[in-house]
């Protein structure tokens, strides 16, 4: 089910963080050394010029360009050809680049949003233009073409050229946003770095952490499979929850939340899954999920778990009636054996009550 792809395949280095498929069916891998391309089942790899040699976000637009986010800058990559552009976001780090409907790609650095126009910078935007913090995590625009950015602590919506935020205050959690996945609802999944998973669903935040049943407070990237089961990555490995479960939850209609986790026995090469540079995760073309480790790519065919819907049988090993032992043995019929429980318990409950009578008596 679980397949590793390490320095062992092929990988220019163990420690993976964003993962990206591009139109023609290659996979890119970046790291700490630079990128790996996955074709034709090897790797070719490409080491960056330093200091630009840390992969923190990977972008294909829409003239089929990549764009590498970079620790301290930016590159675009073109017909064999890398091209700096880190003096565009003033050499910030970039953890974050997509493209929208319209081809526009935007990049997002821990010096807030940028907007280009091919090459060129149309717009910066920042807290003085309304954006919460400076530090953009993560980009989303969702299916009206509205655009999300996730930063420390607050949820953002960009429209009309103004940002609408949500914070802790309307109910979402309180630590940075890694993640943000709309479902097929249209409902927002909000995954943090270690504050658990928050649903904004209709303007309202529900929120859900370990106590309700997730297998960790950490939500790096969420990947849904056709069945409709959420595969998050955290810090401890990769754990599988029913989308349908957590909106019963939610709604009340179950009390607890199940997760099923996947790490050291199911072959992961390393349990600690790595985020908050994207894409944390892909789904790609052939339905296996890509998700980035410490020690290479963690690959997942969700096709081959198998999952049993049918209920546990149920065993009877005791039967107590008001706290007390029943023999059934022979079987349990009402009026049968619940009833003769309840006669040796009122005959002893009498019993004993006619005793301390006859004392009473016989003292006075």
């Amino acid at each position: 089910m679980i397949t590793g792809y390490s320095t062992a395949s092929g990988l220019l280095h163990h420690e993976v963080y964003p993962i990206l498929q591009s139109r023609n069916g290659d996979i890119w891998v970046g790291s700490i050394l630079g990128l790996s391309r996955f074709s034709d089942g090897q790797f070719k790899n490409m080491s960056l010029p330093e200091p630009h040699d840390t992969v923190q976000a990977l972008c294909e637009d829409s003239a089929g360009r990549l764009w590498i986010g970079l620790v301290g800058g930016l590159l675009c990559y073109e017909n064999g050809k890398l091209k700096d552009l880190s003096r565009l976001v003033a050499g910030a780090t970039v953890c974050t680049i997509i493209t929208d409907h319209f081809g526009t790609v935007w990049v997002g650095s821990e010096r807030g949003l940028f907007k280009f126009n091919g090459e060129r910078v149309a717009a910066h935007y920042t807290t003085k233009d309304g954006l919460p913090a400076d530090d953009v995590t993560v980009i989303h625009e969702d299916r009206q073409g509205a655009l999300w950015t996730g930063t420390s602590g607050a949820l953002a919506q960009f429209k009309d050229e103004q940002f609408i935020t949500y914070t802790m205050a309307q109910g979402l959690a309180r630590t940075h946003i890694w993640c943000i996945y709309e479902d097929a609802d249209g409902t927002f999944w909000i995954g943090t770095y270690d504050d658990g998973l928050s649903r904004f669903r209709e303007g309202r935040f529900f929120n859900y952490r370990m106590e309700h049943g997730l297998f960790n407070n950490g939500v790096f990237q969420i990947l849904e499979d056709r069945h409709g089961y959420f595969w998050i990555s955290c810090n401890k490995g990769i754990y599988r929850v029913s989308r349908q479960e957590l909106n019963d939850f939610a709604d009340g209609r179950i009390a607890r939340i199940n997760s099923v986790a996947y790490g050291k026995p199911d072959v992961m090469l390393n349990i600690e899954c790595n985020g908050g540079r994207l894409p944390a995760g892909i789904i790609a073309r052939d339905g296996k999920f890509w998700f980035p480790t410490q020690e290479g790519v963690a690959v997942i065919d969700p096709e081959a778990v198998y999952i049993n819907s049918a209920a546990p049988p149920v065993v009877i090993e005791a039967v107590t009636l008001e706290r007390n032992p029943v023999d059934f043995q022979r079987g349990i019929r009402h009026g049968g054996a619940c009833a003769n429980a309840r006669r040796q318990i009122h005959n002893r409950v009498c019993c004993g009550k006619r005793r301390d009578d006859s004392r009473h008596h016989r003292q006075a």
